[in-house]
């Protein structure tokens, strides 16, 4: 029922309060949640504002114009999937709430929690009831429960009123605002709304965010998906869009969508939901953040809509990343010390003698090698599109004989064997196969039904390459799975050391899950899941006694990086462009850092070939090695790929001198991870920092730093400059490189690692980039270091 002053106000001042917030409630909207946070109500412009209480610093605020914090949305949403490529219509409301209503202010002790329910019953009005909320405002153990309103006053076709509940409350020192409508509500989206801050505030993360490093005045969705080949880059985006709708991608596409932000005024701010969102960065209104969740296709039918967002404020950009990765993401798990220093992992194929023929060629040039990388170690099928792996995830000993005597004559030399496995079972029985996983996993009721409850049966390419998916949701088909089939077919025996764990992200919206939960819940949680399955192998090998598998993930949700080893950054071009090539590696690993994907590397040499109606993009020479340079800097692990046309693809081997430059990039690289190590032992495994990482996070008092993308640091330390120029390598090619400064000691300098000549901090300089040279400096006092000073010296021998 309508407050009498609301009434009043609608009938005589309407537009005051449409599209605005209005409180209605006698009980005062000011207090404190728990110790950490104060509220604050101004009542000239009907706004409030949550600040913390240690640094005085608001970090959430309705401070704006329409000013309303929620808002509930109708409109037609659809998707349509075609190779992992997503076609979204209806992304944007049709109508919105615009008009919020505070009518109900509780202050609830935990401890009177119950007393607290009881009360719940009563009028907002009652005077002992605000008495008592009085009394339970005062306790530090308090939250904040709302109830009231939204309306959609200024549409003149639909008239409606969704009631809501906002809990505010902290949780693991960040605050928790958790918001259901009633079961009657006809939206089929929830948005959030908040101050975006002054306007020089600038936002950045959100997943792997592979060509836009500051997000303002950008509007991100959240979704899981394939990348797409060009991804702005013209007129390749549009021919691939031509072939196969949406597979061009855009600049937002991602493997690996994480609804998680960072801002310049030190905020942290996430969803802990997995629906489909889009993340307005003041594009819609230019002082306001808005965060979407849709929730369900249909907008008339009642439902209930639910969604939670969590935000903390810190004193620096490491302590949001701590906070996020030790209360949310989780940190990464531990990864295998051979896979890091042990030298180049090669990726290679074509059957038992093909890998030796490689191996006998590798050790006549004295590369060192941590193991050999064999996608098709399962066999290979014809396709309408060429060869393809056959997604059994058994040993094909037919393609591999001996397979097992050349895993253990690598392992006595010191050198690994992984392999390859997705979370998709081919629907095609393979010939000669002694397990045929489809139906095993079909039998078990372990597969995602379609709504007739049949296996849900998606295409990749070409009509006849079909697949189902393991319905991760369930935990039974998760212990299956790892104990099962990666346990067993994949590491189990001595067949491998682990694998690269592809895909996560072809989970379709109309699917029926054992967890009973729908598509829009489930889809962008499935790399998390999947991340899951593998890290059950993981704990089983170590509870065993066996070592630890080495899994390298391509898509990742919010909780995926608390258990996964190791990610890699996906199918680049064979490019240096920043919309799909080399430097847009970079920027999605600065990107993603800041959510706690700490390791990560890229395929060397990039994955993605076309040559097809006159479009031309193939891996040359100077390609590989620019690309190898960067590598053997910015990357955990170092690993090649021969690319998806590997016959006109230039390979490690395909020239003496391509060989030799390959050996010394990885001798660089084995003694940058000497460094490595120690920021993993130091920052990575207890705060979640990545080791590769944007310069603003440990120099964000620099003005310079922020707009910086063409560089990274490792750790705090060493400040990379990567050459993108494939058009000379000799020493007239050079790269413009700024050097941070600390504001800490006057003293302080980067030293060159080539020419050991020391600039100030603050310099803007030309670095000379030869290829071999990698632009790379060590500060002056890390240098005074015996682990700075070792390594150091150790590159200049090389």
């Amino acid at each position: 029922m309508l407050s009498s002053q609301l009434i009043f106000f609608l009938f005589f001042f309407p537009n005051l309060i449409f599209g605005a917030l209005f409180v209605t409630s006698d009980t005062p909207l000011n207090g404190t949640i728990g110790k950490e946070f104060n509220v604050t109500y101004s009542a000239r412009d009907h706004s409030f504002s949550i600040s913390d209480s240690l640094n005085r610093k608001v970090f959430w605020t309705t401070d704006y114009p329409n000013n309303e914090f929620l808002r509930i949305g109708w409109g037609d949403f659809r998707v349509s999937e075609q190779d992992g490529n997503y076609q979204i219509e209806g992304r944007d409301s049709l109508i919105e709430t615009d008009t919020q209503t505070i009518d109900i202010v509780e202050w609830v002790s935990k401890t009177e929690k119950d007393q607290c329910k009881d009360q719940d019953s009563k009028k907002h009005k009652d005077k002992k009831k605000n008495k008592a909320n009085k009394k339970m405002k005062d306790s530090a153990e308090s939250f904040l429960r709302i109830q009231g309103s939204l309306w959609p006053m200024k549409s003149t076709s639909f008239m409606y009123r969704c009631h809501y509940e906002a809990t505010f409350r902290v949780v693991n020192a960040s605050l928790q605002i958790s918001v259901e409508t009633d079961s009657k509500c006809l939206g089929n989206r929830l948005i959030f709304s908040f101050g975006a801050g002054d306007d020089d505030v600038q936002f950045m993360g959100m997943g792997e965010s592979y060509t836009k490093w500051l997000l303002r005045s950008q509007i991100v969705p959240v979704l899981t998906s394939e990348q797409g080949v060009g991804r702005g880059l013209e007129p390749l985006t549009s021919f691939m869009d031509s072939q196969t709708p949406g597979s061009g991608g855009g600049w937002n596409t991602t493997y690996s969508a994480i609804p998680h932000f960072v801002s310049t005024d030190l905020r942290s701010v996430w969803l802990e939901d997995n629906f489909f969102s889009l993340f307005d960065f003041a594009k819609t209104f230019p002082d306001t953040i808005r965060i979407s969740t849709i929730q369900n296709a249909c907008h008339m039918e009642p439902v209930q809509l639910h969604s939670t967002l969590r935000l903390f404020a810190r004193d620096d950009p490491v302590a949001l990343i701590e906070t996020y990765t030790n209360t949310w993401s989780g940190v990464m798990q531990e990864t295998p010390l051979w896979a890091m220093t042990g030298g180049a992992i090669v990726g290679w194929s074509g059957g038992t003698e093909s890998v030796r023929s490689l191996w006998a060629q590798l050790k006549s040039a004295g590369v060192p090698l941590a193991a050999f990388w064999v996608q098709d170690w399962c066999g290979l099928r014809k396709t309408d599109f060429g060869e393809r792996l056959w997604w059994n995830w058994v040993l094909d000993e037919g393609h591999y004989p001996g397979w097992r005597d050349l895993v253990a004559e690598l392992e006595g030399f010191g050198v690994q064997m992984l392999t390859y496995i997705n979370p998709y079972l081919c629907s095609v029985r393979p010939p000669n196969a002694t397990r045929w996983l489809f139906a095993e996993a079909l039998a078990k009721g372990h597969l995602i039904l379609n709504s007739s409850g049949d296996p849900y049966i998606l295409t990749s390419a070409t009509p006849d390459f079909a697949f189902a998916t393991v319905d991760l949701t369930s935990e039974r088909a998760r212990k299956w799975y790892s104990e099962e089939v990666i346990a067993k077919s994949l590491i189990g025996g001595g067949l491998a050391a682990g694998a690269m764990t592809d895909f996560g992200e072809y989970t379709p919206f109309d699917g029926t899950f054992a967890s009973g939960e729908s598509g829009f819940q489930v889809h962008n949680a499935f790399p998390g899941l999947w991340t899951q399955t593998t890290l059950l192998a993981i704990q089983g090998c170590q509870k065993s006694g066996g070592q630890t598998p080495l899994f390298f993930h391509r898509a990742m949700s919010a909780k995926s990086m608390g258990n996964a080893n190791m990610f890699w950054m996906g199918d680049q071009l064979v490019t240096m462009d920043q919309y799909d090539g080399l430097q847009s590696s970079l920027t999605g690993r600065l990107s993603s850092g800041l959510s706690g994907l700490a390791k990560s590397h890229t395929d060397i040499g990039g994955y993605t070939m076309i040559d097809k109606d006159g479009y031309q993009y193939l891996r040359s020479k100077p390609i590989l090695l620019r690309w190898m340079e960067f590598s053997s800097i910015a990357d955990d692990i170092f690993r090649t790929h021969m690319g998806n046309l590997p016959k006109k693809s230039w390979q490690i081997n395909s020239d003496n001198d391509t060989l030799q430059m390959f050996a010394r990039f990885v001798k660089i690289h084995q003694a940058i991870s000497k460094i490595r190590l120690q920021i993993i032992q130091d920052e990575t495994t207890t705060k979640g920092l990545p080791t590769t990482r944007h310069t603003w996070l440990n120099y964000w008092k620099d003005p310079n730093a922020l707009n910086i993308t063409n560089q990274f640091c490792l750790g705090e330390h060493i400040v990379a400059a990567p050459s993108f120029d494939i058009e000379d390598l000799t020493a007239s090619s050079s790269v413009q490189v700024y050097l941070p400064n600390s504001f800490q000691d006057s003293g302080t300098t980067w030293v060159h690692v080539w020419s050991a000549r020391s600039y100030q901090m603050g310099s803007q300089i030309k670095c000379t980039s030869p290829i071999g040279f990698p632009c790379l400096f060590f500060r002056s006092d890390f240098l005074n270091t015996q682990l700075g000073s070792s390594v150091f010296n150790s590159l200049r021998e090389i």
